[in-house]
């Protein structure tokens, strides 16, 4: 596919990724509940994009607007959207409108489809995370109501919808995640019911509960959680879903305690706050967590009806009486309403987590599936896996293009050398380094059967006295017999299971250590396993696995390579465990090497063809390469005629005597690994350590002598540890155990690794120095002009403020509108008396302040200054400054024409744009390089003081235009009149949220905590 028709095919995706399912509002805040909103107007939070989208975490264009933001763009620019759900309806009581409206965010801190985001992350994000708001409104009343879903908060993965279920971290690495997942529910909603309706009778979704309860158990929430577990197929079946009634009744207590947000937006106040929230979840927190929930809201709209069916009597009697009306007619009709948007709302978040509507939405909307519905509900199914496994690459990458992760470098290449080099030779100032004990061992088992009471501490522990290690991989090859049936099956995770505790227990019981088992990863006989001290295994972050077939050109994964990659504080490691084709001869020898490089290009991608690449292998601080490498003795029959005689008969020790060999370094010559190395360049980046015992392979099982079968297979180091020459690796012991289940002997490497753990502020600062540092050698945008050349007055403004020492009162309203002086990115009323550097050269040519050189006590303090100093103002122009604030203008050729003449620039650190010319004369250095009348006869042959009224005009008007974008529409006060969004591509919503932080309390808010209107949803866009 050549690379314009793949950007043709991405745009297509993009565009129609963008019609399902996206909204953005230019006043309302789409991204918080109403009750939650009150949270943000009483905490006064000092983040400029909280007052549009008060939770980034459903901002999901916040990484677009990033370099909008680093400019100091007005946040009245900022658009947020929101992916999810909204409906609304607005019906008659009367003549009196009642409103409905349902409004689900998926969160896109754990985004992606299906397969790619289960589970949780290390940051407590789980995938598929849905806020839904139900909101109901009567004239000034205002009833919402909101419920979450997720994903099991627990680390796991489905590779595929055929695969079983995979938990990929041990409890204890995932006690950190699941204990910040349920903080930040508790902060935000007071309290959580889990509602958990996986399967009692599949398997992998047994697996699924079982963790789940015991991180319940085993967190210190365990006495706050509510848990209820519902098998809601067992219930269902046979489209028995009046059997949900049996749910109902099981939260009906969280219902009535709960409760919901009541408002009256009238008179401003809060009745009533609703104190928890139902967290429901499914395999995929899509269909059946959605009928489950539905059912909720329709209980939830009946009671909050009830409540307004006391108003309606009280205020309408007459008038509902006259015409006939039942409250239980106006129940209906709402009842009926709501169910179809919880079925409309099934079918969008499907579509946008898995592919497809969902499979269930009838019951949603008719309480029931029916035939049809079930040929459907199977169809769908198939659907949903064509989809994962042609399309699903496209759609991922659509969300990576929203959530900003494509973005480019806009930094220079040059540039960007120049970062790296030289924030490489000050890595020191930023930097701490500490050195931690690492373990590999590799073994191939031969697909022995493991048993309880085997002894490893020979090969985990040999040197326990002084090197206990912090980090332990072991990697194991053949963990099954290679026989047709564990290559087709893949392999057997109870075999997992007894070495991955047969390893912990060793660990444990011979150190009195307390370690932990983190991850593992296998692959048909390969399996590598990552364990670490207790505490040190809250310090990996950023935790992946990935495996790599290899066998029968990658179809199987008889052989290939399991891996485990994670941080260390700010430190990378990579583990590759490889079991590498066998066989003698140059061409053997050459496939070997190409493995290793598909294991490199192949590993950490995602599978089903899609072709983002979560990291690279290469790109690691430490990498190691160990296994069953396969290398093996060449020219074996120079060997064979001295063994032969001896092989039956005579224990292992015996073979180098055959051989008239006196050390290992006249074996060696003959590795066929050393000989690959030459030829090798990923090879040649590896070293290994000295090769001082024995060949590791073939041995009779169970027995010290080599090979005595009819193959006679001459004995060589197949099992060997490599690590990156140039890493912060160094080996301290590299040798072989005894161990004689299998016919390979283990191997052991032990490492002191160096860690890096960042400053990152301190870098900040390091890399702010450097750029302009940089700039200022390069003057890349400020190429030198020619003093003869005359400069053009008001070119590439830059401006010195005086603020005069008046406070607001004294100050008439003409000065105090001149005062707020508009900035791209906020408006910032400077201090009395402040003197201050001024950029106009951004974008919409709005002033940005970039820094504040010093403080003015008063104006003659001012004045006494800018004699002293002898620069930029004489006493005509102070008096002016003081009294009526006029900006003296200083363009860039002046500036470069004072450069020219001999002034020396000054470098402020806290500038951060070269283009701000003016920073050539401020601070201190000022008064030794421009001294008396010359620099007196240097302002007036510059022309300085050529003021540009129009510039300031310019900007006035651009603030009101600004500003108008922000005002509401006053006639608008509720957030739900307007089409269906189904019908139109953009619709109103009006409304002015009010909140508050009470509980149960009359609350009075603010007229200035009113916030603007106009819902829109973002479909069949052409431009982004």
């Amino acid at each position: 596919m050549n690379i314009i028709h793949q950007v043709a095919q991405y745009m297509d995706e993009l565009k129609k990724y963008l019609s399902e399912g996206f909204y953005f509002s230019y006043g309302y805040d789409l991204t918080t509940s109403r009750q939650r909103r009150i949270k943000f107007l009483q905490s006064k939070s000092k983040d400029p994009l909280k007052i549009i989208a008060s939770d980034h975490s459903y901002f999901w264009n916040i990484n677009l607007y990033k370099d909008f933001q680093d400019q100091n763009i007005d946040i009245r620019w900022f658009t947020p959207l929101i992916q999810g759900y909204i409906g609304m309806h607005t019906g008659q009581i009367v003549g009196r409108e009642i409103q409905l409206a349902l409004i689900s965010r998926r969160s896109h801190l754990r985004s992606g489809t299906r397969y790619n985001a289960r589970g949780i992350d290390d940051t407590g994000n789980v995938g598929n995370f849905v806020e839904t708001e139900q909101i109901v409104q009567l004239e000034n009343i205002v009833f919402s109501y909101v419920m979450i879903r997720g994903s099991v908060p627990i680390f796991w993965e489905q590779k595929g919808m055929i695969e079983g279920v995979t938990i990929s971290r041990g409890p204890e690495m995932t006690k950190m995640a699941f204990h910040k997942h349920f903080d930040e529910l508790f902060n935000l909603y007071n309290q959580i019911f889990v509602v958990d309706l996986l399967s009692d009778t599949k398997q992998r979704e047994i697996i699924l509960t079982k963790e789940y309860v015991r991180q319940i158990y085993e967190s210190q929430f365990k006495e706050k959680i509510k848990f209820m577990h519902f098998d809601f197929h067992h219930y269902c079946s046979g489209d028995r879903y009046q059997s949900l009634k049996v749910l109902i009744g099981k939260v009906g207590q969280g219902i009535q305690d709960f409760g919901f947000f009541v408002e009256d937006i009238q008179a401003r106040k809060i009745q009533r706050l609703q104190q928890g929230v139902f967290r429901v979840n499914c395999l995929d927190s899509l269909d059946r967590t959605n009928v489950a929930q539905s059912k909720i809201g329709i209980m939830i709209l009946q009671r909050q009806l009830q409540k307004l069916g006391f108003i309606i009597e009280d205020t309408f009697g007459k008038e509902v009486a006259k015409e006939g009306l039942a409250f239980a007619d106006v129940q209906n009709q709402c009842i009926k309403q709501i169910k179809h948007f919880w079925a409309e709302q099934g079918d969008y978040l499907s579509k946008q987590y898995a592919g497809t509507n969902s499979t269930i939405s009838k019951v949603s909307r008719d309480g029931k599936e029916g035939f049809m519905g079930k040929i459907q509900h199977k169809m769908k199914n198939v659907q949903r896996y064509l989809i994962n496994t042609l399309n699903e690459n496209f759609q991922q990458n659509s969300i990576d293009i929203i959530l900003g992760k494509h973005a480019q470098s806009v930094i220079s290449s040059d540039l960007r050398n120049y970062l790296i080099t030289e924030m490489r030779k000050r890595e020191d100032l930023f930097t701490e380094i500490k050195n931690i004990k690492l373990y590999v061992g590799t073994w191939n088992l031969g697909g022995t059967k493991p048993y309880d009471t085997v002894d490893l501490s020979s090969w985990l522990l040999a040197f326990k006295d002084n090197f206990i290690p912090d980090i332990v991989i072991v990697g194991f090859q053949e963990i099954v017999n290679l026989n047709a049936s564990s290559i087709l099956m893949g392999g057997s995770q109870g075999n997992y299971k007894i070495w991955n505790d047969l390893v912990l227990n060793n660990l444990i019981d011979h150190t009195k250590e307390d370690y932990v088992y983190v991850t593992s990863e296998n692959l048909v006989g390969i399996h590598i396993a990552l364990f670490t001290k207790k505490g040190l295994n809250q310090k990996l972050t950023d935790i992946a696995t990935s495996k790599v077939k290899l066998g029968f050109s990658g179809k199987v994964g008889n052989k290939g390579a399991a891996l485990i990659r994670f941080l260390y504080e700010d430190t990378s490691f990579c583990f590759i465990n490889c079991h590498l084709d066998s066989g003698l001869g140059y061409q053997e020898q050459k496939k070997r090497v190409q493995q290793i490089q598909e294991i490199y290009q192949n590993a950490f991608i995602k599978e089903r063809g899609t072709s983002q690449i979560n990291y690279s292998v290469s790109n690691h601080q430490i990498k190691v390469i160990f296994g069953d490498l396969n290398y093996r003795l060449i020219n074996p029959e120079l060997f064979r005629k001295d063994l032969d005689p001896y092989r039956r008969e005579k224990a292992k020790d015996e073979l180098f005597k055959s051989l008239h060999i006196q050390d290992y370094e006249e074996l060696i010559k003959y590795d066929e690994f050393k000989l690959a190395q030459k030829d090798s360049e990923i090879l040649r980046e590896f070293k290994e350590g000295q090769l001082i015992f024995d060949p590791t392979y073939q041995y009779n099982q169970n027995s010290n002598a080599y090979d005595t079968s009819s193959k006679q297979r001459i004995p060589a180091w197949c099992d060997r540890i490599l690590y990156e020459a140039n890493s912060n690796l160094s080996q301290v012991f590299y040798g072989r155990s005894e161990l004689k289940l299998s016919d390979h002997r283990p191997v052991l490497s032990l490492f002191e690794a160096k860690i890096r753990k960042v400053n990152e502020l301190a870098k900040q600062e390091v890399e702010d120095k450097l750029v302009q540092k940089f700039k200022s050698i390069n003057h890349q945008h400020n190429p030198p002009i020619s003093p003869l050349k005359k400069p053009e007055p008001n070119k590439h403004l830059s401006s010195m403020v005086v603020i005069p020492k008046k406070n607001d009162s004294q100050l008439t309203l003409s000065e105090q509108k001149k005062r707020r002086l508009s900035f791209s990115g906020s408006v910032i009323e400077p201090s009395i008396g402040d003197f201050g550097l001024i950029d106009t050269q951004d974008s919409f040519h709005s002033p940005r302040l970039i820094t504040q050189s010093l403080i003015i006590k008063d104006p003659k303090e001012l004045e006494d200054l800018v004699k002293e100093k002898s620069v930029l103002f004489n006493d005509e122009q102070v008096k002016k400054a003081t009294n009526e604030e006029y900006p003296f203008i200083l363009n860039r050729q002046q500036t470069e024409l004072f450069q020219t003449e001999g002034f020396s620039p000054i470098k402020l650190d806290q500038l951060e744009r070269e283009e701000s010319v003016a920073q050539l004369f401020i601070q201190d250095k000022l008064k030794r390089d421009l001294k008396g009348q010359q620099a007196v006869n240097m302002i007036k042959k510059v022309g300085l003081f050529n003021n540009d009224s129009d510039e300031e005009e310019k900007e006035e008007k651009l603030e009101k235009e600004a500003g108008s974008l922000m005002k509401s529409d006053d006639k608008h006060n509720n957030p739900f009149s307007g089409p269906s969004p189904k019908k139109i591509t953009t619709h109103a919503a009006k409304g002015k949220p009010l909140f508050s932080d009470s509980d149960d309390e009359d609350v009075e808010v603010k007229d200035s905590e009113q916030e603007p209107d106009n819902i829109q949803r973002a479909s069949q866009l052409n431009k982004i």
